[in-house]
């Protein structure tokens, strides 16, 4: 059931999974809806065409410094935390452009595909631990491979040195944890973060490389250095976006498969291919529900009749608008990975499309063929039901996936 709010607009409540059914059922009644969600009172963004739109228009922008309300910017709610982060995902205009581009160069498409091989080494590393299962035993794929890949590619390519690697990693973790926490727990978590960062540019300036995390502290191009607030949060959304979103992706592709075996029979078989199965996990479970926030830098009239305000909250929900029906209009609920057209906006769109996409592509299709070459009879330890989600309204992944990576009898 979805509540309504002393401001007369619905508010978003529960557990994780009741949230996603919320925002389901808000969608088949608008493209757009005013609705409190994780504490903050905005315009969720529901429509795949809508959400294209509006993140070219540049009447909006993710600038809370400049175009946000000011309540934002004293709370102490976790969601608006991640607003507040000074990267150049909350950037506006040129300032955007300028910084987006000192930190594309790792993420064009040749630097990617000479990562190919790197990725290729660790996920049949990897693979090689999770096939030393014994037969019939149960084994979390989330911890034993969609998190470990994910978190050795983005340290190698910022180079992060192993002793940092776990701690740093985990306060990454706990910042994009967005459920209700104590004022107190959300300034001791932005706390370790920071200091986990400060680790990690010092030793970059200790120690320079030709990594990314030296080009944040010590540009290569000439200019001035960030900010120490900026580099911090540079290096902090870099991580957390290669790392995270990398990890969910992953994680529901697995499950996604293992729960079809019709998919699986075609996926051996060669009928649909492995960047069919990424492409249609991102459309059916993106791996980001939202990223906070964007704002009205004036009024914006919709076509629905809806007027957005000068200042107001805008929240693009990324993980609903690959199932909407006005653009799949046969199965937008189903995983089909031959199905012709897999239209999304997992990745974001626009001049805030994700540069490491590409990077979290390769990842994705290279660990499934690894895992599902040699572990072909695997399958989900529970294939009845789905794994608990992330108690985020950030993060769109679940908290486990256990297989069983030699079924005592074949499930093919």
């Amino acid at each position: 059931m979805i509540t309504t709010g002393a401001h007369g607009h619905p508010v978003l409540t529960g557990t994780a999974e009741e949230i996603r059914d919320q925002i389901d059922r808000l969608r088949r009644q608008s493209p757009v809806v005013k609705a409190e969600a994780g504490g903050v009172l905005g315009w969720l963004i529901l429509s795949h065409d809508l959400i294209k739109e509006l993140a070219v228009d540049p009447r909006v922008s993710r600038d809370l410094r400049n175009h946000g309300p000011e309540e934002l910017r004293t709370s102490t709610n976790p969601m608006v935390a991640l607003a507040r982060i000074n990267d150049v995902s909350n950037l506006y205009g040129e300032e955007h452009r300028a910084e987006r581009a000192r930190l594309s160069g790792p993420f064009t498409h040749r630097r990617v595909q000479a990562m190919e091989s790197a990725v290729r080494r660790e996920a049949d590393r990897l693979t090689g631990e999770l096939a030393a299962t014994a037969p019939g035993e149960v084994a979390d794929l989330r911890q034993k491979i969609a998190r470990p890949l994910p978190a050795a590619v983005i340290c190698d390519l910022l180079g992060v040195p192993d002793h940092l690697r776990g701690p740093l990693l985990e306060a990454i973790d706990a910042m994009v944890d967005l459920t209700e926490r104590p004022p107190a727990q959300v300034a001791e978590d932005i706390a370790r973060l920071r200091v986990r960062m400060d680790e990690l540019r010092a030793y970059k300036l200790a120690n320079p490389a030709d990594d990314l995390s030296t080009a944040v502290v010590r540009p290569p191009d000439g200019r001035p250095p960030l900010p120490e607030d900026a580099q911090r949060d540079t290096l902090f959304g870099v991580i957390g976006a290669g790392y995270e979103t990398t990890v969910n992706l992953i994680t529901a592709a697995f499950f996604h498969l293992l729960r079809d075996r019709a998919a699986v029979r075609d996926l051996l078989a060669g009928r649909v291919d492995y960047e069919d199965v990424v492409e249609e996990t991102l459309r059916l479970q993106g791996p980001l529900s939202q990223l906070p926030f964007r704002y009205a830098r004036e009024d914006i009239r919709l076509d629905t009749g809806a007027v957005i305000r000068k200042g107001e909250v805008i929240s693009f929900m990324y993980a609903v608008a690959g199932r909407d029906p006005a653009v799949h209009a046969e199965g937008p609920n189903e995983f089909q990975p031959s199905r012709p057209v897999k239209s999304h906006v997992a990745f974001g769109h626009g001049v805030h499309h994700c540069p490491g996409s590409s990077l979290g592509r390769l990842e994705a299709v290279t660990v499934l063929r690894a895992v599902m070459t040699a572990l072909p009879d695997m399958t989900l330890a529970d294939p009845e039901s789905e794994p608990p989600l992330i108690p985020s309204m950030v993060i769109n992944g679940f908290t486990s996936l256990p297989v069983v990576p030699h079924p005592l009898s074949s499930g093919a």
